[in-house]
């Protein structure tokens, strides 16, 4: 059994983009946010719906987590890992996984 310092590697994705020198997005499986006119969000890469009110939506995605902040906000479509949000988006915030 080893004993010692808790050593946290990087995961094997982001060491291969790093290594071929290409962004990680380019390899599949990032998450995405796509705001459009201020009414509709777009997230690829949605692992669950963490919180839901007409102010708030809180998504679990495969980077970290992604609040949506407004009014009326709805969620129109739920397809796979992809996700459409309808409403007046005011503003979104994201916050990635850290190892």
């Amino acid at each position: 059994m080893r004993r010692g310092k808790k050593t946290h590697r990087m995961p094997f994705r982001e060491r291969f983009a790093e290594m071929c020198d290409v962004p990680l997005a380019a390899l599949g499986g990032a998450s995405t946010v796509e705001v459009t006119d201020g009414q509709e969000a777009v997230v690829t890469g949605c692992r669950s719906v963490r919180a839901y009110s007409p102010q708030e939506i809180v998504l679990r995605t495969e980077r970290g987590e992604v609040r949506i902040c407004g009014e009326g906000l709805c969620i129109r479509s739920l397809l796979g890992d992809r996700i459409t949000v309808y409403g007046r988006i005011r503003t979104v915030h994201t916050e990635e996984d850290t190892l």
